[in-house]
């Protein structure tokens, strides 16, 4: 599969930025109390990468209902541009304690000899809506994986989940995957490079999904990551193995608090929704339209597993790759 690099303009540069701020601002607000040391009488303090992405929605629902202060955990939020990878690095030098990840990223980067593993699922994707739809400009000559053939495809990050499916639907619709490039393109600029046709598709997370759909883009297939699995492991919290042995009590409290925040945000649609509009800054009419991921902490080896045989069958992992050493489950209980 080939790859393009596309230059961003100034001004998808700035909302990029912006919206990071945002979240960056509305996670830190209340939370700088105690240190590492202090955990034993203050409760436990995590640093924790900050991302714009609906994946984290159940994250800031929480912090907005006093979750975390009530399993004692303060959360201070730091700012990590990039995707899912890019975070991981942020984790091994110690920058923060956890970081929120594509599960795929997390296994490369344990082959390549970063210490990091997932302790928790974040997201499942859902067997309904559109949470990661394959869009293209509105009045495009594309209506099915067959005319992607020659075609330029946006995508998150190279190398990681969102270009494995691709990969995997494209095969599945008995489309060469070597016959489409992909274009490394940040979540919040796809819509307007879909409006510019720089690309010919983009696989798209929510809410730039139905922001992008608002603007004038068609959906051409709600949900590709069915490749994969029909409700596939998303994405996942990983930490360094040395966090995850020394500050287990710190983690297991992170993930209690995290099913009650995953048990709000499956449960009430309202929280997610205002958590779109105050926390992303997005309007009110996209944040209620939006499809919803699965919230949910509980991670397995075989969560990683249906991603690894792939990802060796497309030369992402090594063919001798095992998947256990990418998980350790930390329990909430």
């Amino acid at each position: 599969m080939r790859t393009k690099m596309i230059r961003r303009s100034g001004a998808a540069m700035f909302a990029a930025t912006a919206a990071a701020a945002l979240v960056l601002t509305g996670c830190s607000g209340p939370s700088t109390a105690a240190s590492t040391s202090d955990d034993a009488l203050e409760g436990y303090t995590l640093k924790v990468a900050d991302f714009p992405v609906m994946e984290l929605a159940a994250l800031y629902a929480g912090r907005d209902g006093d979750v975390f202060a009530a399993h004692d955990v303060t959360l201070e939020a730091t700012q990590i541009s990039g995707a899912g990878a890019a975070m991981i690095p942020a984790a091994v030098e110690g920058t923060i304690d956890i970081a929120p990840s594509n599960v795929l990223s997390v296994m490369v980067a344990q082959q390549n000899g970063q210490d990091v593993q997932c302790f928790a699922l974040i997201t499942r994707r859902p067997a309904e809506g559109r949470p990661l739809a394959l869009l293209t400009p509105g009045d495009s000559a594309i209506k099915n994986a067959k005319d992607l053939e020659g075609a330029q495809v946006a995508v998150n990050a190279l190398g990681g989940a969102n270009d494995l499916i691709v990969r995997a639907w494209l095969d599945s619709e008995g489309v060469d995957p070597e016959s489409v490039t992909l274009v490394p393109t940040e979540f919040p600029n796809m819509g307007q490079v879909l409006a510019n046709r720089n690309v010919d598709a983009a696989l798209t997370d929510e809410p730039f999904t139905t922001q992008a759909i608002a603007d004038g883009a068609s959906v051409l297939e709600e949900r590709p990551y069915q490749a994969i699995a029909e409700t596939p492991a998303f994405s996942c919290w990983a930490a360094t193995s040395k966090t995850i042995e020394e500050r287990g009590d710190a983690l297991a409290a992170f993930v209690a608090a995290m099913n009650d925040a995953n048990a709000l945000a499956n449960g009430d649609r309202d929280v997610v929704t205002a958590t779109l509009v105050d926390t992303m800054g997005f309007a009110q009419e996209v944040a209620e339209e939006a499809s919803v991921p699965q919230f949910d902490a509980t991670i397995s080896v075989e969560d990683l597993t249906v991603w690894a045989d792939l990802a060796k069958k497309y030369g992402m992992l090594d063919a001798d790759f095992d998947a256990a050493s990418a998980v350790t489950p930390v329990s909430g209980d």
